[in-house]
């Protein structure tokens, strides 16, 4: 049986869950599912874990994992302010699942072994001596009680993909579940939660929110994160010319960048072929005049989200939500996948106004909630608005702020 998503936009959490249970449960056969992915906005917080027995009770996963998120993808569309919970039934032909549990007592990813490593990201499928690419791992790791760049690190080989957890500004805010067959329900606030897919056959793609404006350069002067200077230039002159010569100067609005620029920091420099660099982007956040008495008439710099040394080569980028949406279906195609057919878990959406539709608002009085679509979404993704995700640049593990990623499960689509 193929991977089967549904969506419910009902208020009530008990109500909601019923509806996707009656949706799934048409297309069960009388073999366990192997694993089930339940996603919901934080209207349903409270009642989550009840949802998430009910849903177990009448689908019999192998395994599950239910995680709460400021923004909830069901079957290609964006549900944000407004309750909303999607699930996906994955049930392809040998495939094996298990629940994916990495707690705060765990410790620090970079002090694990070989071992422990596989133990943990695997949820115990891992096998003695066999190779970790037998297992594939969906991983969601909160903010304030997990290392994010320690997971997306061992996350290296391509076999992690998942994300940041979004909604919460604070600590015990986010919810993950996670619950084997015939075990109960782990229940936490902290560590990170995922499923592991063993025979999964998936591809997992990835594309930047933004497309690049202007050729690299060279940071000359900076301090901190402020950015002075770009190949012995004053930084804004800079950044001016390049979007005046782009058509893209009506970003800059007084003192401050609009939230579509972004700025590349290149990791991969010195490329033997001469091609622009990979970069991994980071939101520009503003202006900010140099301090000193004696830089009170120099021109502002550039305010990043992070410190940056002279010497590094960057560029800039703006948010395109058409430009963006093209090249992941050009990606998608590549690897012969296409979200109108083929089934897809959207593992993780970072930033995702970097692809919605800009034509459609939601009206949170409305009963029946208006989504905004999503410019790569197809009819079969599921999956949440990260706060970040873990993404493959340069043959380097990172967390990408400005990206979207989805893994596609491949066999012909089946909606329930």
């Amino acid at each position: 049986m193929p991977s089967r998503p549904a969506t419910s936009t009902l208020r009530d959490t008990r109500t909601a869950a019923h509806e996707l249970a009656e949706r799934l449960e048409r297309s069960v056969g009388p073999h366990a599912p192997a694993a089930l992915l339940l996603v919901a906005s934080f209207h349903h917080r409270a009642a989550l874990p009840e949802a998430f027995d009910l849903l177990r009770a009448t689908l019999r996963p192998e395994a599950a994992v239910a995680i709460t998120a400021v923004g909830v993808i069901g079957e290609g569309r964006l549900y944000e302010g407004v309750p909303a919970m999607a699930a996906l039934l994955l049930d392809e032909p040998g495939l094996e699942a298990s629940a994916v549990r990495i707690a705060p007592d765990d410790g620090p990813p970079a002090t694990w072994d070989e071992r422990r490593r596989a133990f943990l990201l695997s949820g115990g499928l891992q096998r003695g001596e066999e190779p970790p690419s037998e297992v594939l791992t969906l991983l969601w790791a909160d903010p304030f009680s997990s290392d994010p760049p320690g997971l997306a690190a061992i996350g290296g080989t391509g076999l992690v993909h998942g994300g940041v957890l979004s909604g919460s500004s604070q600590a015990g805010g986010n919810l993950l579940i996670t619950a084997r067959r015939h075990e109960r329900a782990e229940v936490s606030a902290e560590g990170a939660a995922g499923l592991a897919l063993r025979n999964a056959r998936a591809a997992p793609i990835s594309a930047p929110g933004a497309r690049p404006v202007g050729p690299s350069v060279i940071v000359t002067a900076s301090d901190g994160a402020r950015l002075l200077g770009l190949g012995g230039r004053p930084a804004i002159e800079v950044l001016r010319e390049v979007l005046e010569a782009s058509g893209d100067l009506e970003s800059l609005e007084g003192d401050a960048p609009m939230g579509g620029l972004a700025i590349g920091i290149a990791i991969d420099e010195h490329r033997p072929d001469g091609r622009e660099p990979t970069c991994r982007l980071r939101p520009l956040t503003g202006f900010v005049r140099p301090s000193g008495a004696s830089n009170r008439d120099s021109p502002p710099a550039l305010r990043l989200a992070e410190p940056i040394r002279p010497g590094r080569t960057v560029r800039f980028f703006m948010r395109d939500p058409e430009w963006a949406a093209e090249t992941f279906r050009t990606r998608l195609l590549e690897r012969g996948m296409d979200l109108q057919t083929a089934p897809a878990a959207v593992s993780a959406v970072s930033t995702a106004r970097a692809f919605e539709s800009s034509a459609a608002t939601i009206d949170d009085r409305d009963e029946a909630s208006r989504p905004r679509p999503l410019e790569f979404g197809g009819p079969c993704g599921v999956g949440i608005r990260t706060a970040g995700e873990f993404v493959q640049l340069g043959g380097r593990a990172e967390i990408d702020t400005l990206a979207a990623s989805v893994l596609c499960f491949e066999g012909p689509p089946s909606l329930a």
